[in-house]
């Protein structure tokens, strides 16, 4: 039973990292896709949303790192 718990879990584990890798790269492509243009009217705003969404990836990249340092995770 133990030994089930395990692998069910490192299973969900493996997901977590996965998702979160996931999630970050779709933040990446976003921010690639929205820079503003410095002539851009509105562009304040919009920089204001990439720095948000930086600190985000930042803090899902480090989740990654940190889930990835753990026993037996894999990321797929």
């Amino acid at each position: 039973m133990d030994e089930t718990c395990a692998i069910l879990q490192q299973a969900l584990l493996n997901e977590v990292v996965t998702d979160v890798l996931s999630r970050a790269e779709a933040i990446r492509r976003d921010i690639n896709r929205l820079a503003p243009e410095e002539e851009h009217p509105g562009a304040a705003a919009v920089v204001e949303m990439l720095a948000d969404m930086h600190g985000t990836l930042a803090r899902l990249e480090t989740l990654a790192a940190e889930l990835t340092v753990l026993p037996g995770v894999q990321v797929r």
